[in-house]
Parts: C-alpha cells; structure tokens; sequence
C-alpha cells in the first residue's frame, strides 16, 4: 500500500494565500454610478519668471494657443501666442475651465479677454514658479506645476502628457453625499469640519449658507474626506466600504478553510488601470517585492485609494478574525492624506488599548521602515475561530457607526470594558450637560443632525435623553448652547 503524503503546514498556507490571490483577481474594476465629464481645447496659460517663459517658449507645442505671462515680459501678438507683462492675481477652475485674474496696479483685471475661446476660459495652465501658485496639495486636472523647467525633457514631457488631454474625458465621481445627515455648520452654528480639513485637492468647501459643497471637477478621489466623516455623509463608492467588508470576510472564510493560521491583510493602493487621474499605485511586480519582507500568511489587499481605510474598516477586520492588519503607504503621498491616515491608526489604536488589546494589530507600513521593522512577531488576536461574529453580516455595512460598534463588541469578546478616553476629533463619544446652567431651551435637540439628544415626557415633566451610539462629536450642540452648558466626551462607553 503506497504511503499517504499528508501536506505540510506551511504548502497549506502557501495554498490559502494563492488562493486568495486568484479570488482578488477575479474581483472586477471599480465602478461608479455616476462619472463627470471634461471638454478641453488648445487653449493654454503659461506664468512665471521672465527667464522661464523665455525658456519655455521656443520648445511649446505649436497646436496650442498660448497666452505667456510674467513681470517684464515684452508684448507680443503673434499667430497661436500671446505674451503680456504682470503677476497671476487669481486661478480657479479645472481642466478645459479655468479663469484667471493678472495683478495690474491696486486692481484684478480677468485675462479671459486673452484666451483664444469665447466663454474666456483656458484649457490648461502650466505654472513655472518655484512653488505652485494655489496652494492645494493635489493640484486640478489640467493644472502642471514645473519648478525644475531648466531639466532636460521635462518640458516636452509635459506638453506630451497636455496632448493627451485634449478632448473629451470622464473620471468616476468617486462619492456620494448625504446632505441630511452631514454635521457641518447649521443655523450659522459651527459644527463638523474634517472632511474640508482632509481633504488634500481643497475640492471641499462651505457654501454661504453654511453647507458642505464637493465640487466634483476638482475630486481627485483619494477618498480621506469618507474616511474622517464621522456620520457617513459622504460616502466613496470606488468602491463601497460594504464591498470592502464583504472581500475581506470572503478572503478570510476562504483562508481559514486551507489553513489553521489566521491571515493578515495588507491594504494597499493599486493601479487603476481605467482611471489614471492618480498615478500612486503598486504594480503586480512591485506587490511581489513587498510580500517577501512580510509574513507568509499575509494576503495582499489592493483597494483603489489608500485613504479609504478607515477605523471602522480596521476594527471590522479584526473582528472577522484577521491575524492583523497593514496599511503599505506610498511613497508619494499627500501630507494631509498621510496626517489622515496617521490619525486613523492613533485613534484606533487607543480602543484596542482600552479593549486590553495590542497596538501591533494594526500600523502603517512604510518604505523607508520595511527593512528595519519585524513583522513576524504578531501579536495574537482574540477573536477565535468559535467567536460568533453573524453580527457583521446581518447590519448595514455602510452604515459607519454600526459598523465601528459591532465590531468592537465582537472584539471585547461580550464583555463589559472601562470606558475609553479617545483624542479630540474622534468620531464617537458622549457629552456632559451641566444641569445648573441648563434652561430647557432646547436648542441642542433641535440642532442635532443624527437624533442623539431628544426630549422626552417622564413623570408629567419633560427630560432630556442621550443616545451615545449615535453621537459623533460633531460639537453643534455645544455651540449652540446659548448657556454653554455641553462640552464633549470623545470616548468609546460600554
């Protein structure tokens, strides 16, 4: 009778992880229900120093009408270019939509009289200071900043890449905003302002009416904005946070049934090979190098922005029984996205601390620390395989703050946990009204967005009652108290 070749622990885990590399494959490309569309023409505004436009002029794609501007620059009208003296006073707009303003004297003077297209809008800018003119991390589509223009061939470079974007384009919308439930300024009340201080692309603002407005046009889709809001009203749908939860359930069911070992996820961002408007991801070859400074047991999870993760997502992971948790950081990153992502993991980690859990389960994996850092040694998660977690099936998993807190009750294993003192910003917590002060006036019930203060009959009088889970520390209420009654409690109460 022939012997029985029995596999080895370590050819199990080698199939669990292959196997969930061949199930994310088959995942499809992000999609989005909405897309915004671009028209751009020729038209082409150049600004800087009088030695970089003089330098950039005799090398500039003849099929481009240019408008040149710079201090001291002689007058010249001449067939496809137009050069004129003065300082860039004002640019807004995105690709095919731009407008700009030049500094003449004490006054602002539009220079759509300049542009070569009739609604007085340029297509492209090409900014050659040494510092771009707006002051936004992610610069608009259509917008090139070029300090280094003396660098052989980078000049060409960016005329190629404007050749390219002439015409007509599409880029998914990428979110999807909630306006009942935001928690930003109300009644000229000051409330939640995270998404416009995350956001990278300043594609966030406050309208006069004091409401959040996203313009689409400037969404460069790096998906902070989602992350760091804490009621869920704006959600990234390239993709959902709920198919990002179902993956990782998925990928772990399918791990746990080849190997004994639980798997660790490693989050990180990928080519979007339909949607190029980002170009931050790791390629297939780029994954395989990381993977062999990593554990065995880790599965490579490409999500479409890194700024997507979130406490939640992480805390969600953990509770379906991941062996950790890695956010790989690109090395080119937006430093507001990058403080995003740091704040998600500081914060998060202060509940595993609280849930008498290690930090180790979840941290930011850098390029620069891959090689001095040990990954091997993990911390074990509590979560065991006989651990009901039918919960996260069964809940809304767009809904943030069921999410966060099905989790976390999963992972205090069912038991009751000191309350946790949480940073400021944090998306969950209580509040504290001094009843001396209180006048009933009922000016917080009235502001809320998410319903956690009400009024309520007892015993023939009227109280006030508070629901935490629903609270996210927005601060209306404590803004609106005309006693400055209410001050917050950012924590995480059993």
């Amino acid at each position: 009778m022939p012997e029985q070749i029995l596999p080895t622990t370590a050819s199990l885990l080698q199939i669990a992880v292959q196997q969930a590399k061949d199930a994310i494959r088959q995942w499809p490309q992000p999609q989005s229900t909405e897309v915004v569309h671009y028209h751009s023409g020729n038209s082409c505004l150049i600004f800087g120093s009088q030695e970089a436009i003089t330098h950039i002029l005799p090398v500039a794609d003849p099929a481009l009408q240019i408008v040149a501007l710079a201090p001291g620059l002689e007058i010249r009208r001449e067939p496809g270019l137009r050069t004129l003296p003065g300082s860039i006073a004002t640019i807004h707009g995105y690709l095919g939509k731009f407008t700009a303003q030049v500094q003449a004297g004490g006054d602002q003077q539009d220079l759509g009289c300049m542009s070569a297209k009739r609604d007085g809008t340029f297509d492209f800018i090409i900014d050659l200071g040494k510092k771009p003119f707006l002051a936004c991390e992610v610069l608009p589509p259509g917008y090139y900043h070029i300090p280094q223009y003396q660098t052989p061939g980078i000049i060409e470079e960016t005329f190629g890449q404007i050749k390219k974007y002439i015409g007509n384009f599409e880029k998914p919308r990428f979110f999807h905003f909630q306006a009942e439930i935001c928690a930003h300024d109300r009644q000229q009340v000051q409330g939640c302002h995270r998404c416009i201080e995350a956001c990278p692309a300043h594609a966030i603002s406050a309208t006069t009416k004091a409401q959040v407005s996203i313009n689409p046009y400037l969404c460069r889709g790096c998906a902070s904005c989602s992350a760091q809001c804490p009621s869920g009203a704006i959600r990234f749908d390239y993709p959902r946070n709920s198919t990002l939860a179902q993956r990782v359930e998925q990928l772990i069911q399918s791990f746990s049934s080849f190997s004994a070992k639980a798997p660790l996820i490693c989050f990180y961002q990928a080519v979007d090979k339909k949607e190029n408007w980002l170009d931050q991801g790791l390629s297939a070859q780029a994954v395989e190098k990381l993977m062999h400074k990593l554990p065995p047991n880790t599965i490579p999870f490409p999500v479409s922005r890194i700024g997507v993760i979130s406490m939640e997502l992480l805390l969600a992971c953990l509770a379906m029984r991941a062996a950790a948790v890695r956010i790989y950081v690109p090395e080119k990153i937006p430093v507001t996205l990058y403080k995003s992502l740091k704040q998600t993991i500081k914060q998060t980690r202060k509940i595993l601390k609280g849930l008498e859990l290690s930090k180790q389960l979840i941290s930011l994996l850098e390029p620069q620390a891959l090689a001095q850092s040990d990954f091997m040694a993990l911390p074990k998660n509590p979560v065991l395989s006989d651990t009901n977690t039918d919960a996260l099936t069964t809940i809304d998993r767009d809904n943030k703050q069921q999410l966060l807190i099905e989790s976390i009750t999963i992972l205090s294993r069912g038991n009751l946990f000191p309350s946790i003192r949480l940073k400021k910003n944090a998306p969950v917590g209580g509040i504290k009204i001094n009843a001396k002060k209180c006048t009933f006036c009922l000016s917080c019930v009235k502001i809320c967005p998410n319903r956690a203060i009400a009024q309520k009959a007892k015993n023939q009088n009227s109280v006030l009652t508070f629901n935490e889970n629903r609270c996210v520390q927005c601060a209306l209420c404590v803004n609106a108290c005309p006693e400055q009654a209410i001050r917050l409690k950012p924590r995480l109460h059993p």
